[in-house]
């Protein structure tokens, strides 16, 4: 049988040692000092437990749950019986298996009307939930927990005293309680942020890896030519591209006749990332579909990805582009431009090394219209001569003023560069960048290849007669 006594109309003494101000706010203090430092909800439940027993000690402990329950049903979720509050902490109701709710006796009727509230001379046996372990507790404040304006919580504390409360310990009790509980929620959603944040972290790791392993580890070998690149992201993926791929070959093993001619492609996708690069994979799948060489090729390779990106309507996901085919013998260059940055060529036959750009043809980024066109044109790479192409992450790069590193800067650098390895001309333009930058973290990704074009071998006089 249960039954249950609510408070009496006059207020009774609490029960316990009455605490000093000064003590209090010295109890207070380290409350919301161990809270703030909380990084589970168990830590903050742990530090309302140790310092709130001392501020209003109590005998027993129980918390309720309503949470995605019918109406009138409550699920027991801790019960501390012998007054060790700071066991509270060793129950994980978030994690624990699940308990069968209840929907009569004591604990049923006391939260009924979602309300706080008081029991005093409390006589409780046979309970449907705890049976008679509630017998030896005379009193009871029961703290309705609040979330996003409903009491889906319950907070009961337990005295042996039979006037163990009192309204003013009510008052109190309930904001405390209250504050806790918002506090709980808070930390429990930052641990579980965290807990997401570190798993998409990883699968952010695992497109990284598979980004990188889609782009030349391996630069290819080309007679008469040394090849440079270096690729940075602004995250852990990215959006830049290139390849060299011999025309005319299959895609996946390179067998078949490629003539001697070598596409090269280097490309940047809007934004950085994740995103940027999934999209980067995809160009990469379209173009490992793109039929055999053909007259104008780069051109037609810039509107084959056009139309298919264009088709697939990804919004913002635009790509820059430039495409060339090298015949190595003749040092001949024809390529196409899709809103890129056009490379440089650095001249060492000329004097003081000038620099010139390729940007005598142009075109729309791919992605935006599907009937957008793009033309071809010739140049030539004579012995000794570098090509540097590269994404506007490097010409964007900013030092601490906010200052560009510029396309002017980038050209300077490039002629400046003593070596004739494209390795070396790569290291010496990152060098350059990173003196410029000072220390400031890139905001794009940064790709940056050279095809450095082997100086002619000198002439050995024919001895005289």
């Amino acid at each position: 049988m249960t039954s249950a006594h609510a408070q009496p109309t006059a207020p009774a003494a609490a029960a316990g040692p009455e605490v000093g101000s000064e003590e209090r706010i010295s109890r207070l203090l380290d409350l919301v000092s161990d809270v703030s430092r909380a990084r589970r909800p168990q830590d903050v439940i742990h530090a309302y437990a140790k310092h709130s027993g001392k501020l209003n000690p109590q005998d027993g402990y129980i918390s309720l749950s309503t949470r995605d329950l019918p109406d009138g049903h409550y699920r027991v979720t801790r019960f501390i019986d012998d007054g060790d509050v700071e066991r509270l902490a060793e129950a994980d109701p978030w994690n624990a298996p699940p308990i069968e709710p209840a929907s009569q006796g004591f604990l049923a009727d006391a939260i009924a009307d979602g309300r706080p509230k008081v029991f005093n001379d409390l006589r409780v046996t046979d309970d449907p939930a705890l049976g008679d372990r509630l017998a030896p507790f005379r009193s009871a404040a029961v703290l309705p927990l609040y979330d996003d304006g409903q009491a889906l919580n319950w907070s009961i504390m337990l005295r042996r005293a039979p006037h163990g409360f009192t309204p003013k310990d009510l008052e109190e009790l309930l904001l405390r309680a209250n504050l806790v509980g918002t506090c709980v929620r808070h930390v429990r959603t930052g641990q579980q942020l965290s807990e997401a944040k570190l798993a998409l972290a990883a699968e952010v790791e695992k497109i990284a890896q598979i980004q990188h392993a889609l782009l030349d580890s391996n630069l290819p070998n080309i007679k008469g030519y040394s090849l440079g690149a270096d690729y940075r992201t602004a995250a852990s993926a990215g959006g830049d591209m290139y390849f060299f791929h011999p025309l005319g070959t299959s895609p996946l093993d390179g067998t078949g006749d490629h003539n001697g001619w070598w596409g090269i492609f280097v490309a940047d996708v809007a934004g950085h990332g994740p995103a940027a690069a999934v999209v980067m994979a995809m160009v990469q799948s379209i173009l490992s579909a793109f039929p055999e060489r053909t007259t104008d090729g780069p051109a037609n390779v810039l509107a084959y990805l056009n139309q298919h990106l264009c088709a697939k309507g990804i919004e913002g996901a635009f790509v820059t582009a430039f495409c060339a085919e090298l015949k190595p013998a003749e040092g001949r260059l024809t390529y196409a431009r899709a809103g890129h940055p056009p490379p440089i060529v650095r001249s060492r036959a000329a004097a003081g090394s000038p620099t010139r750009q390729l940007d005598q043809v142009g075109g729309l980024p791919l992605g935006i219209l599907d009937s957008a066109e793009y033309d071809c044109t010739e140049t030539r790479l004579e012995p000794g001569d570098a090509l540097l192409m590269f994404t506007d992450g490097l010409t964007e790069a900013r030092d601490p003023a906010g200052n560009f590193f510029g396309e002017a800067r980038l050209a300077d650098a490039l002629s400046q560069c003593a070596s004739s390895t494209a390795q070396d001309v790569v290291a010496s333009i990152h060098d350059a960048i990173h003196a410029h930058i000072a220390g400031c973290p890139r905001d794009d990704d940064q790709t940056l290849v050279a095809v450095v074009r082997e100086p002619a071998p000198p002439q050995t006089p024919e001895p005289k007669p």
